[in-house]
């Protein structure tokens, strides 16, 4: 007998807290982490940005909730996700803030919940919790350098979900990566040249006879440079708003509120 639409995709759907199978549409924590691991070596890369915040929010249920064998990857990984969203607040992109904003509440909550119920197994102090959460709600990183190694070498040896591999497998792997295709490759080399061509006719460039290159390029300089420490204020003020909101509302659901 024949089965609607409806009723195959009930009998196909895991139970709750089954591995997920076949076409999961959650982000591959081979690639969420990546961004992480590069940035311990150096500064993390703001195109990163879009794929940490959307691995955050896809994966915001297995965050807060997961297998206590699964707490040191998943604290570390948050630990590291709001230090590191946290440098790069003044520079968010404004089509990016409401994004940004979603994921920081899951950052905070998962903070939240380690605060009112304390894990054993969590890489995160209470201390360092704490320091997280007033960390997104004054736009201002409280992790050292240190802590930074250690988040990361916590979130490297510990067990990735859904697989044996170990972050440490991953970066080993990082330097067998498929190679960039041709098609790629020339579409890039077409995105540059037009990058180039429309920059011609980018009025800022244009400069007039009597007034000396090296006079109009400083003071450009000095209004861009303005203009753009504007931005980013306005841009981090923002940011602090909706994580001190996400705070509030969080907040106002427990029994104690995180003063910051």
């Amino acid at each position: 007998m024949a089965t609607s639409g409806g009723e195959e995709a009930a009998a196909a759907a895991p139970a709750p807290g089954a591995p997920v199978t076949g076409t999961d549409t959650t982000p591959g924590w081979e690639v969420a982490v990546r961004p992480l691991l590069s940035a311990s070596y150096s500064a993390f890369e703001m195109k990163e940005l879009p794929q940490l915040v959307a691995s955050v929010i896809e994966s915001e249920s297995e965050i807060l909730h997961h297998e206590k064998q699964h707490e040191p990857f998943y604290s570390s990984f948050v630990a590291l996700s709001t230090h590191y969203i946290t440098t790069v607040c003044s520079l968010i992109p404004r089509n990016q803030l409401q994004s940004v904003a979603a994921a920081c509440k899951v950052l905070i909550e998962f903070s939240l919940l380690r605060l009112e119920n304390p894990d054993e197994a969590c890489a995160v102090s209470q201390k360092h919790l704490i320091l997280l959460i007033k960390g997104l709600c004054t736009g201002c990183s409280r992790l050292d350098r240190t802590e930074i190694i250690t988040f990361t070498a916590m979130m490297k040896s510990a067990k990735l979900p859904q697989t044996v591999k170990t972050l440490s497998d991953v970066e080993d792997q990082k330097e067998l990566a498929s190679p960039v295709s041709p098609e790629l490759r020339q579409k890039e080399v077409q995105m540059n040249f037009l990058n180039q061509l429309t920059s011609v006719f980018n009025p800022r460039t244009v400069v007039s006879s009597p007034i000396s290159p090296q006079a109009l390029v400083e003071g450009e300089n000095d209004e861009q440079s303005s203009t753009d420490q504007v931005s980013a204020i306005k841009t981090k003020n923002v940011f602090i708003a909706q994580n001190v909101a996400s705070l509030q509302e969080l907040g106002a659901q427990r029994s104690y509120f995180v003063y910051v």
